[in-house]
Parts: C-alpha cells; structure tokens; sequence
C-alpha cells in the first residue's frame, strides 16, 4: 500500500492520475470486507491525503487531492464524520485552478452524492455561484458536467434546484447563450447538452414547465448528433411526454438527413428547417461521418420511436445500408432492420406481407454472403421465431441450406438451429436437406480422424436433435449406435459433445433409452470421476440427470451401481467449480432421495463392508506415536495411494511417485512394512497408465527394490509379467530394473532367469540403429546378473562377440561390449571361449585404434584370470602391440610376470583389481551396486527445521473477511503446513498438494500436528488466537469449520488437546450439523454439569439427530427419575422425541396456566410445530390464523417471522393461496423454506419462470447445508437430500403442467414420482411432503396406489388420525358418480395436499366406538367442502384390497377380519386405534 503514494505524488500529473486509477481499483477491491477491516486502509488513506492538501507542493497536494476524491467515490462510510472538514477544505480550494481543476470538478459532485441533504444545506448555495462563473471561463464544459451530476445527486429536492439553478441563476439561459454562440463560429460546448438530460433527470415532470420553448430548437439546430445528443433528448422524452411528437419528427429528420447523405452540409427543404444549425458542423461531421451514420442507425431501434411506424423507412432509408462498404455500417444497418421490421406487426399483417418479406429476403442475404463473420452471426442469431413464417419459403429455406456449409462452425451452428425450427412450418422442403445433413454428420463422427472436425460434428447434431425432434425420432438408435462409438475419444472436447448429444437424444427418445443404460450409466460414472477435464465432468453430470428424467429411471441407479452414491458424495464435499456443483445438486434430486437403509446394504453388497470414504460416519486416524518419525509414512502412503488408485486422476501420477521416492530415499528400510499399501496400486498404475508415465515408474522401481531387497519377492510375479508385457515400448527402463532385482534377490534369481534370457539375447541380437541405447542398458544389466549367468554363457557370450565383431555397431556399443566381457571374466569362467572372445579383440586391437585402451584392460583382465588358456594368444598379442607400437604397462607387467611364473603380489601388482584396470571397475553414479550400498548402511531419519514465521503469516486471520478469503485462507495454511513440517515424509507432499489441493485437506491435521510438537508457547498462542477467529467469523464456510473441527477432535485423539473452549466446538458442531462431535462435547459439559437443563436438551436433541431414539428417551427418563425436572416446563423435549401428541396435550395444559402475551406466543408455536408434524392441518389453519391475526393487530414483525413456515404449510396443504401468499411475504427470502412456499406460490399463480428462479436459489442454499452434513454420513445429510428431490419434483410439476399435449410425457413423470417416492424412506413427514408436490398437479384418486401406501405407513408410525382421515377421503370421494365434480380452488385445477375430512364428517367428532358406514352408491355427506374433483375410474376395489391386505392387518392387534360383502358396503370401526 504504502508504494501507491510514490505514484501519487509523482512530478507528471499523467503518473499521479493513473497511480489514481489504481488506487481506485484497491479501494474497490476491500470494499466487500467487513467494516472493522476496510475502514483501517479508508482512515489510512485519509490521514496521509488530507493533511497535504495545504501543501505549496503541487505534486503533494494535487496526488492527496485524487486520493480524497477516489475515497469519495467509494462512499467511504468513516468520512461521515469527516464530511464536513473534508467539504470545508474543498471549497475552500475551488479557486485553484491549472491541473487542480479536473480534480475539483469531480471531488464536488462526489460530495453532493456521498451527503445529498448535508450538502445541500451547507455548500449548494456557496458552489453555485462558482460553477456559474467557471461557465464564463474556457473550463465551461467541466462546469456543466459538475452541474449535472449535482442535480442528479440531489434530485430528491428538485424545488432547490429549481429556486437557486434555475429562477436565480438562470441555467437554461446560460445554456441558451452557449448555443448562441455556436451560432456565430464558437465552438460548440457538448457538455451543456449532458447538463440539460441530468436536470431534466433531477426535476423530472416539471422540465416542460421550466425548459424554455426555444432552448429544443437550438440544441437540434447546434448540437452535433452524439451519443450526448440522443442520451438528452431520451431523458427529456421520459420526463416531457407531451413533447414526444415533437422530438421523434425532429430526430427523424436528423436521422433521415444524415442517412441521405454520409456528408454534411446537405440540401434542406422546408420540412428540414430545423437543421439548418447544423451546416455550421461539418468539419465534426465530416470527420467522424462513418461513426455518426452508425450512431443514427442504432438510434432508430434504441429511442422511442413506437408511435411511428417505421417499417417502409427501413425500406427506404436503412436497407441500402446494407450493401455499405463500411463492416460497421452494414452490422447496424442490419440490427436496426432486425429489431424494427416486425415491430410494428406482431403478429404481421397480410397487407404488409410483401413489404416485411423483401427487407427478411435481404437481410438472409447479408446474413448467408457477407464477407464479415461477426455480421452474418448477428443476423442468423436474430432471426428469432417471429420471422418464421417468412423464413419457411422455399427460396429462404434454400438459402439457409447454403449456410449450413459455411467455413465458419458459429454460422453453421445458427442455421441449423433455424432450419430445424422449420420443420414444423415446412416439413416437406426442410426434411430432406436436414436428413442428408444427419447422415453427414453421422458420416463425419464415424470416419474424421480430425479431432476439431470430430467436435464440431458432435455440437451440431446435439444441436439438430435439440431442434428437430420429429427428424430425430426415426433414428434414434442408429445416432446412438454412431455416438456410443465415439464416447471413448480421448479428446475432451470431443467426448463432452458426444455426451451432450447423448443427452439430448435421450430426451427424444424417451424411455427406449432404457435399454441403453447399463452401457451409459457405466462410462457416465466413470467420466463425472475424471478430475482432468472439467468440461468432461460438468457435461456428465447434466448428461446423468438427462437420462436419469428421460427414462423415469429414478432411485434404480443406486442399486445397479452402488459406488454411484459414494462418487457423488464425495463430489459435494470436494468440488469447487460452482457450475459443477449446481448439476451434482440436481443431480441428487433427480435421482432421488434413497433410503440410508438401503444405501448401507448396497455399500455392503458392493465391497463386503460398510464404508464410505467420502463421508464416514466417524473419522479413522491413524495409530501412532508423533514422536516417532515412522508415524507420519503410515498416513501419508494410503493418502498418496488413494490418489494413485484413482484413474481419473492420472495426470499427478508421477508427481505422486516423485514424493513416494523422496520418502524412501528419507526412511530406506523403514519404509518395508508398507509394501503392501504401495506395491499392488503402482503396478496396477503400470499397466493402464500412458508410456511415459509406465517408464518412469519403472525407473523409480529400481530404487524401492534397491531399498527393499528380498522383501520385494511377493510382487516379483506381477513385475515379471509387465516386464514381459511391456518389453517393447519400455526396454531403455527395464534392464536395470532386471539388474536390481538381481542385486536384491541373490540366488534366488535363477529362478527368473528363463523368463528374461529370450528378450535379453532378442535385443542383442538386434542391428536396429534405434535400439543401440537399449543394447547398452542390457549390457550393463548383464555385468549385474554376473555369476547367475553362468548357465547361459553359450547363449551370452556369441551375442555380445557379435556386437563386437558387426560393422554395424556403434563404436559406444562395441566398447560397453568389451568392457562387459572384461568384467565377466573375473565373475565367470570363460576358458571354454577363450578363442571366441580373444580372436575379435585381437582384429578390434589391430584395427580400431579408439578402442585399443579398452582392449588392452580386458586382455590384462584375461591374463589374471585365464592365465594358461590364454598363454596361446601373447605371442599373437605382442605382435599387434609392437607392429602397432602399442604400450601397456599393466599388461606387459602382468605378462612379464605370468611367463616368469611369479606370484603377482610379490611383483609389486596391486591386490585391488579396479585400481589395476579402472575402465573397466569404473561405476556410473547411479550404479546399482553403489546404490545397494548406499542403502544398506543404517537409516536415520532426520526432522526438518520448522520455520515459525513462515508459519505465522499462514495462519494470519487479520485481512479475512469474505468467504472467498477464508477459503484461499485454508489452502495456503494447510499448503504452508506441509512445507514446513517436520516430517520429511509430509514435506514430500508439498509438490502434489500445490496442484492437488484435496491431498492438502486430506493431510492437515497430520501436518498440523507434526508443526505444532515444534512450536514455541508464544507461536502456540498466536496460532490458537487466529483459529478462534476463524470460528467466530460468520464469513466462513461451513466445510472449513468442519475442517477445524476435525483438527480439534484429532489432536485430543492424539492427547495434544487444543486450548479451545468445549462449549464454542459444541455449538459449532451442532451449527454445522457435525453431530457425532456436538454429541462428545455435549456429554463433558453434562459430566461436569449434569442438573444443567440445556445440556440435557442438547443431548436429546442432538441422539435424535442422530437417530438414537433409544438414547434420548433414556436421557429423558434419567431427568424425570434423578433431577426433579418438571418436563411442563420442558415441553420442547418431547418434541425432540417426535412425541408429538404429548407435546401436545402438555402445550394445552400450560397454555390454561399461562396469563403473559409473550409466554402464549411461545406455547402457540409450540402448538403449530405438533400440528404440522401430526398434519392436523385444520388446526393448524385456523391456531396460525388467530395467531397471524393477532401479530398483524399489534404489528409484531418477529411473531409473524415465526409462525410463517408454519402457517405456510397449513395454508398450503389446505389450499389457501391467499392465506399463503400473505404469510410468504414475511419469510427470509434467504431461507431455503421461504423459496420453497414462494415456488409454490409462482406455480400456482401460472408463474413458472419466477418459481424455476425460487428453486434455483433454494438449491444454492441447500448445497451449504448439505456439504456440512455428508461430512458426517449420508444419513445426516437424507433430510437436505428429501428437499433436492422435492425441489426437482417442483420442477417436474412445471412440466407436467406445460405438457398438455404430451400424455407420454405425463406418464413418465407418474412413473417417476412413484418410483423415488418407494424408493426413500419410509417416513411420514417425508411422504407427506413428496405426496404434497403431486397434489399440485395430480388428485390422490388418480395416485391411489401410493396414498393406500401412505395411510398405511400413517398406521404403523401410530399417526392413526391421518390415516383414518386419508381413508375417509378416498372413500367418500368415490360415492359421487351421479353428482357433477367440485369445483377446484384455483382455476389451475391443482389439488390441496391433505384437506381429507369434511367439516360435516370430521372424526374428531366421533367418538371411539362409533361405527360410520359408508355404501359405494350413496352418501350422506354434502360435498360442498371436497376440494377434489370426482376421479375418472372408481378404485375402491384396490382400497377394498388394501384393507383387507396382509400389510394393513398386520398393525392389527388381533382383531378379527369383517368378511362382509365387501361389494355392497364397507365398515370402519374406530376403536382402540385399529380399523375394520
């Protein structure tokens, strides 16, 4: 911050003013933090500035000048009480002028908006006169701006303006002498005309009063036409309707002037009178005519003109624009013809028809064969449907078929959305053309090798398919066949296209894509997996629910794919791409809602435990000791595995194997133990992996075997079968894998040997140029195996004497050859190939002088080692070496002493054989017997320093303020946590972490630990004050408290308890709905309070969140037997039982005893709460009635918030639209309750795009809730889950509404609901809910099956009442066949949801054994209160069948069956809570 000063306090005011702008841009860049933050750089800012106002400094006090007004300009609020001071000082300045007067001029219209009425009364009248002075000077035009904006800013007091501006000061005068002036050659000031539109903006109405007659005339007559110019007359239009006549024949005119001719001056008849002032502006125009002639055609769409009808003026004036030279001109030419054609003829006259078919003939035209890209999109892309008509002739379609191949893909991508719009207006003509287009398409897809031609062919036919339905139908498998070929391109772009046509095929296709999904649901999994195309990703997922909504193939999935729930778990807890995140959500509520039941036998079923990684119900850590550096590899390894095991994440595979080998390299030996987690995934990654990455695994192989030794036998089978697999495209990394291998396994490499002796000798057999570094690789490979060779030297050696002996071979091979057989020699016998070997190096020593040295250390090394067998061949050597005047001084002193038969020690030759013949003993440096070496010595591992300050600026809270910062907050701490760990094995992971944040998050609180066990007090301290601040902010997410959390809980695990208060984790566990954790806490704070009345609470509350019935009735019980607590005062705890019957009649026991406004309101709610969970809707409507009523009485805002959602339910349920609009205008509209009702409420009103808006901010809201929730387990987080699926079914209701015409389609939904509704669990407030939606659109009576169901479920949760009144209704609702039907409470025909009982049969008046007989012909009951209308079938039948069903008489208490006529009457009984 402090650099800015630098820039404003610059010499150049140039530098000051941008130094300004970037001023500007931090201030806006702090302006969403919280006031506490912004308001220190604000004051900061300000004490530096304002003092230097004063100074004589120009650049000193001009820079603080720019500083005060960029300060103004964001309404820094803490200027409030400095506004005066500030306000004082800038007047005061108002005589400077030179650079200050720029300054000024913006820094006073800034005050006026920052303080209008302050303003007004301390400085309008003192600057006033000012500004009206400066209009005198050359500064005029800043004056007129600085005028305007004032008004503008103060247009709340437009009698001020008008008393001082105005009458006193005559602006409109001032103007009309600028004008004036013009007149007679002066310049024209344009400023003046932007002061009229912000006056007329400030006084609004009364412009006409106080605009004088002639002022209009002389801004036409001397105004250049100008954005300024239209801007004004648009404002004047708006606030002087009775001079809109006027002003549009006016502008008209100028238009229709400056369209007659590019150049002014022009020839004016009588009706261009008011033109004549613009002769004097020709040099303006002429300079700027071809912006000017733009500027007029757009302003023929953009200003009012709807009282003229312009459609023969587009004819006459604009489309000879159309063939302009000028790319600008031709595009405005054609929007203004687009925008303005139909305009006046929506829907189009015939009488018109020709007129409107030659300017469409045009412009298709323009739109086909201009030679501008950017033009002939425009013109496509505006041919909307209302041109239709005149774009499904003939001659138009056939132009549009020429577009269909034009070079560029956007142009293309438009007229095939156009022509597949036409063939519902011309099926004849479009089908044809549009059917050759398919098989093209298809032909592409199938033979384009092209990868750009691919993707292009796949956006188009999801394009066609979306527009063509009815071309589509007939080939809906053969496009699907040509589609599923390609899903596996390994493009991106390419394979998102594909999926997208897939997806909208199957929303034509229907439910025959049913067939299909056990191929598509598969590759579908396994792409919204793949973390390396975001593109991929979000296609698959929108691709998912398509199929998913198209098919009615809701819940299935779960069970078919099991790992489906886990995937998409897993994506709402990690996925940070908000688009990608919004389609998961919609995602889970097209699937639906499944039973945790069910998702726990599935898991089950589909890895033999219950697991569930992405959101376990309890957290795993890790057993060990943080004092012990072995602690933290046993945590980092299965992380790292993790991310290896997953294929869509192969791209940070070798990132990943990197950090596994740092860590070998760290621990050596001690890294043993974890073969098993880290051997079967790498060699698993080996074989599907790319080349590259295979190779490098391969090469890092080589190093863990050199670590390891023998303990890598298990894993040698898989090793040799990929060795043989991949021999071919991994030859240059294998052999010294073969050689390790062999270093570690001893003799137990023998065994293998059959195995690799083929490739080996195929690869030395080889003369392939290529393969020459390979050939070498395998050499040295062979120095390793040495002695385990010793049964193949018949094989070996010819080979290598071959590499030797070929005029092919490189001279590096020839070499590593010989100095292979040297080294062999001294670990094999080779005497029975003395003659084989010696022959070829005697020629190689005659004839290739670079090779003589290393011929001569192998020939020395034959002497110490063959000695007798090679006595034969001195005399030949010595020859070559004196004929060639070679000189060997170590094998003419072995020789010397070999022929005199000496001992070699005593001849003074040295025992160390690679001191003697070092060429040959010469070791690379990643030699695998040095590197066997290097590991066999003992291991210490080391912890690395811990840097405190690093650290420190990491955990930094200060400047956090805003979501977005406390989540870039989290990624750096935990990033900085792993670099300055001091374990060796955390900091490995600091390069994956960087490009893979999730394993950052996954090793935080290992990395936490492992950095505070060396942490001084005073870091300590510091680092516990930031996390507190971190919990107590109410800008942080959710997920990172849960984060912080999980530190917490882990580091007590690990007895490092963090200095935090129990009672703030407790709350803040139960706020993000971490229960399991709000349950430890809540049971220390019991322990150490256990008579205190809100831990009791709590703990109720919270073992029934947690579905520990058992639990919280037993905490229950413990208070009413050993604390004395009277439960009148704690009616509340039944109802975190879900005893709601007893909560109330408890609520009607305490409100006879209660006398306060405030306690009845408590009890009130109360009462609501158990009437919607029993859904007593009647009573609750009418409880939620007087309640409301009396709140609105008394004007009590809180009381109605309240009881709002409450209200809402009944009014709902009973089909109350009035009442529900009333009580959803007090709901948060932030709430995901009061998105819900105001969805509800659009559908009913026939409103669908606002209710498709409400549900869209209902998921927003509900991804918070849900994210914290599947932290804990999928049963935590069903509730969330029940309302997607109720938000997705308000969707559906949208379309079933909208699908009059489509039964099919009706259908498919029914089918749906049904198929999720049994699908979820068996809860009655949940089917309540879901059964609620289908009433919108569908009567119980046309639901029967699941409403029986639903009754049923009523019984067995002993919620007999609702079941007995939802029986009730669905009989009574069948014994009006000859009556006509009720009429519906909304013209929409929707149904109420359970307004079941009629007021003249309501049950509640029956007493327990009373009989009501019902017969099936006749009734008693009026049904002037059924809110149904008469179903088209009687279903009594399966009513009759359900009760007498197995099901419904297995809530019977042994009561026996009534085996009546069944077809003549049917008898309910009420007693004892069973029905017969």
């Amino acid at each position: 911050f402090e650099l800015i000063w630098l820039g404003l306090h610059d010499a150049k005011r140039e530098v000051r003013e941008l130094a300004s702008d970037a001023l500007k841009a931090g201030l806006q860049v702090i302006a969403p933090r919280e006031y506490t933050l912004r308001v220190q750089w604000y004051i900061q800012t300000y004490e530096i500035a304002f003092p230097l106002l004063n100074s004589k400094d120009e650049a000193l006090s001009h820079g603080s000048l720019l500083a005060i007004d960029r300060l103004l300009e964001c309404r820094a609020e803490f200027l409030q009480d400095k506004y005066r001071e500030v306000a004082d000082q800038l007047i005061r300045m108002k005589d400077k002028g030179g650079t200050y007067k720029k300054a000024l001029m913006d820094c006073y219209p800034r005050l006026a908006h920052f303080a209008p009425e302050p303003f007004l009364q301390n400085y309008f009248t003192i600057l006033l006169p000012f500004l009206v002075e400066t209009l005198k000077t050359a500064d005029r035009g800043m004056a007129f701006i600085a005028i305007g904006e004032i008004c503008v800013a103060l247009q709340n007091y437009p009698e001020r303006i008008i008393e001082f501006l105005i009458s006193e000061y005559q602006i409109f005068s001032l103007i009309q002498v600028q004008m004036q002036q013009a007149e007679k050659g002066k310049p024209f000031c344009q400023e003046s005309v932007s002061c009229i539109s912000c006056i007329a903006v400030a006084i609004k109405e009364k412009t006409s009063v106080y605009l004088p007659p002639g002022l209009l005339q002389k801004v036409f007559a001397n105004s250049p036409f100008s954005e300024t110019l239209v801007q004004c007359l648009t404002s004047l239009v708006e606030h002087m309707p009775d001079k809109l006549q006027d002003i549009q024949s006016r502008l008209l005119q100028v238009i229709q002037a400056l369209l007659t001719t590019k150049q002014l001056p022009f020839s004016m008849s009588s009706r261009h009178s008011s033109l004549r002032g613009w002769r004097k502006n020709e040099m303006v125009l002429d300079q700027n005519s071809e912006t000017t002639l733009a500027l007029a055609l757009r302003t023929l769409w953009t200003f009012n003109f709807d009282t003229h009808n312009l459609t023969q003026y587009i004819k006459d004036n604009v489309l000879p624009y159309l063939d302009d030279d000028n790319p600008l001109i031709r595009k405005e030419a054609s929007i203004t013809c687009l925008k303005l054609t139909l305009r006046d003829f929506d829907p189009p006259r015939e009488d018109r028809a020709p007129l409107v078919s030659e300017v469409v003939d045009k412009l298709l035209l323009i739109g086909i064969s201009d030679p501008e890209v950017e033009i002939r999109t425009t013109v496509l892309s505006s041919l909307t449907t209302k041109y239709d008509s005149y774009l499904a002739q003939s001659e138009n379609l056939r132009s549009l078929f020429t577009a269909l191949n034009d070079e560029v893909y956007e142009v293309r991508e438009l007229a095939i959305t156009i022509i597949g719009r036409m063939i519902v207006r011309n099926p004849a003509y479009a089908m044809p053309s549009l059917r050759k287009k398919l098989n093209e398409l298809l032909n592409d897809l199938e033979f384009s090798g092209n990868s750009r031609s691919n993707e292009e062919s796949a956006r188009l036919l999801t394009i066609l398919i979306r527009s063509s339905e009815t071309l589509i139908k007939p080939y809906v498998e053969t496009i699907l066949l040509a589609l599923m070929s390609k899903l596996g391109d390994p493009h991106p772009r390419v394979a998102s296209n594909i999926l997208s046509a897939i997806g909208e095929i199957s929303m034509v296709a229907g439910e025959t894509m049913t067939q299909h999904l056990p191929v598509l649901l598969p590759l579908l999994i396994e792409t919204i997996q793949d973390q390396s195309s975001t593109s991929k990703r979000e296609v698959a997922y929108r691709v998912l629910g398509q199929l998913i909504d198209s098919t009615g193939y809701a819940i299935t999935p779960y069970n078919d794919h099991p790992k489906l729930m886990d995937i998409l778990l897993h994506a709402i807890q990690t996925e940070t791409i908000h688009s990608i995140r919004k389609k998961v959500i919609k995602v889970f509520g097209i699937l639906g809602a499944l039973d945790p039941y069910t998702y726990k036998i599935n898991t089950l079923r589909y890895d033999g435990k219950i697991k569930n990684s992405s959101a376990q119900e309890i957290i795993d850590y890790p057993q060990g000791n943080e004092s012990n550096e072995e602690y933290y590899p046993s945590v980092v390894f299965p992380a790292l595995m993790r991310v290896m095991s997953d294929p869509t994440l192969s791209t940070y595979y070798v990132i990943v194997l990197q950090a596994v080998m740092i860590i070998f390299k760290k621990f050596g030996i001690f890294c043993i133990p974890y073969l098993p987690v880290l051997m079967p995934p790498i060699l698993s990654v080996t074989r599907t992996c790319d080349v590259e990455t295979r190779n490098f695994i391969l090469q890092e192989m080589v190093h863990i075997v050199s670590i390891v030794k023998q303990h890598i036998k298990e894993y040698l089978d898989e090793i040799f079968a990929i060795i043989k697999e991949y021999w071919n495209t991994s030859l240059i990394r294998i052999p010294p894998l073969l050689e390790a291998i062999a270093q570690a396994l001893g003799d137990e490499f023998k065994t293998y040997l059959p195995v690799i002796i083929p490739q080996l000798l195929e690869v030395l057999n080889s003369r392939s140029d290529s393969k020459f570094d390979a050939i070498i690789k395998v050499l040295d490979a062979l120095k390793g195996f040495g002695f385990y060779l010793n049964d193949y030297l018949h094989l070996i050696i010819p080979a290598i004497m071959r590499l030797i002996t070929d005029t092919h071979t490189s001279f590096k091979v020839k070499a590593e050859a010989i100095l292979t057989i040297g080294k062999l020699s001294f670990v094999l016998d080779l005497s029975d190939f003395t003659s084989r070997i010696c022959q070829p190096l005697i020629r190689v020593l005659e004839s290739i002088p670079e090779l003589r040295e290393i011929v001569m250390e192998t020939l020395t090394a034959f002497v110490l080692q063959l000695r007798s067998e090679f006595a034969i061949f001195i005399p030949i050597v010595n020859k070559i070496l004196a004929k060639y005047k070679i000189s060997h001084l170590v094998y003419e002193k072995v020789v010397v002493r070999f022929l005199k038969n000496q001992d070699f020690h005593e001849s003074g030759i040295p025992d160390d054989v690679t001191v003697l013949l070092p060429t040959i003993f010469k070791e690379s440096k990643n030699s695998i017997t040095k590197m066997g070496d290097f590991f066999r010595g003992i291991v210490v591992v080391r912890k690395n320093p811990v840097d405190g300050n690093s650290l420190k600026k990491a955990w930094d809270t200060s400047q956090k303020t805003t979501k977005e910062d406390w989540v870039e907050w989290i990624r750096k701490f935990s990033i900085e946590l792993l670099r300055e760990s001091s374990s060796p094995a955390l900091s490995a992971c600091l390069k994956l972490a960087q490009v893979y944040h999730p394993i950052a998050r996954e090793l935080f609180n290992v990395s936490f630990l492992s950095c505070w066990t060396e942490l001084n007090e005073n870091y300590k301290e510091d680092l516990i004050k930031s996390l507190s601040i971190a919990l107590d902010s109410s800008a942080i997410s959710p997920e990172i408290v849960q984060v912080l959390l999980n530190l917490a809980e882990f580091m007590e695990h690990n007895d490092k308890t963090l200095p935090i208060d129990k009672r703030k984790l407790g709350l803040l566990a139960e706020r993000c709905h971490a229960y399991a954790k709000a349950l430890r806490y809540k049971e220390l704070e019991f322990h150490e309070s256990p008579r205190n009345p809100d831990a009791i609470e709590a703990l109720i509350s919270i073992n029934n969140y947690l579905q520990l019935p058992e639990a919280a009735r037993g905490i229950l019980k413990y208070a009413k037997k050993t604390q004395n607590i009277d439960l009148k005062e704690f009616i509340h705890w039944y109802e975190k039982l879900n005893r709601w019957e007893d909560a109330l009649k408890e609520y009607k026991i305490k409100e006879a005893e209660t006398q306060t406004e405030s306690g009845k309101l408590e009890i009130e709610v109360g009462q609501l709460k158990c009437l919607n969970a029993l859904g007593e809707w009647d009573a609750l409507s009418k409880l939620s009635a007087s309640v409301w009523g009396r709140a609105c009485s008394i004007r009590d805002e809180v009381a109605k918030k309240r009881i709002a959602h409450l209200a809402a339910a009944g009014a709902w349920n009973l089909g109350l639209w009035t009442n529900l609009e009333e009580y959803v205008k007090v709901m948060d509209e932030y709430s995901v309750e009061g998105n819900f009702f105001r969805a509800i409420l659009a559908i009913h009103d026939i409103k669908f795009s606002k209710s498709r808006e409400y549900i869209s901010k209902a998921r927003d809201l509900l991804d918070i809730e849900l994210t914290a929730l599947v932290g804990e387990s999928y049963s935590r987080a069903y509730q969330p889950c029940v309302k997607l699926q109720m938000l997705c079914e308000l969707e559906e209701v949208i379309e079933y509404k909208n699908s009059a015409d489509n039964p099919e389609r009706r259908r498919l939904i029914l089918k749906m609901w049904r198929r999720r509704l049994k699908g979820c669990q068996r809860n009655v407030e949940i089917w309540q809910g879901l059964l609620g939606i289908h009433t919108l659109v569908v009567s119980p009576w046309e639901d029967m099956e699941m409403w029986v169901k639903f009754a049923g479920l009523c019984r067995k949760n002993g919620q007999i009442k609702l079941s007995q009144r939802i029986l009730l209704k669905l009989l009574l609702g069948q014994a009006r066949p000859t009556e006509s039907p009720p009429k519906p409470l909304s013209s929409s025909g929707e149904f109420p949801f359970i307004s079941l009982i009629d007021n003249h049969s309501s049950p509640d008046t029956l007493s327990p054994n009373t009989t009501t007989t019902t017969t099936t012909t006749t009734t008693t009951t009026t049904s002037q209160s059924s809110s149904f209308t008469t179903p088209p079938k009687s279903p009594s039948s399966s009513l009759r069948n359900f009760l007498s069903s197995s099901d419904f008489e297995s809530g019977r208490k042994g009561t026996p069956r009534n085996k009546g006529n069944n077809n003549k009457r049917i008898s309910i009984n009420f007693s004892k809570g069973s029905f017969i």
